[in-house]
């Protein structure tokens, strides 16, 4: 799953937070599914960090959890 690039004008980039998020519990699926393969116990798993280079930011509404607006990219 790829995450879009979208130009609403020249040099302007962003990113719809739906599709980051989904492709972020993907990951965390494959993982956990990959550390059960292995023998190892996902709940093991007591820390998990997680960087974007702080160049994307996103703002979400705090009582519905959906995002206001696009994901704005540096």
């Amino acid at each position: 799953m790829g995450v879009v690039q979208i130009r609403p004008k020249e040099n302007w980039f962003e990113q719809d937070p739906l599709v980051i998020y989904k492709a972020v519990e993907e990951c965390i699926e494959r993982t956990a599914d990959n550390l059960t393969k292995l023998d190892i116990d996902p709940s093991d798993i007591v820390a998990v960090g997680v960087a974007n280079q702080r160049e994307t930011s996103i703002l979400w509404d705090k009582k519905t959890g959906i995002p206001f607006y696009n994901a704005i990219c540096k």
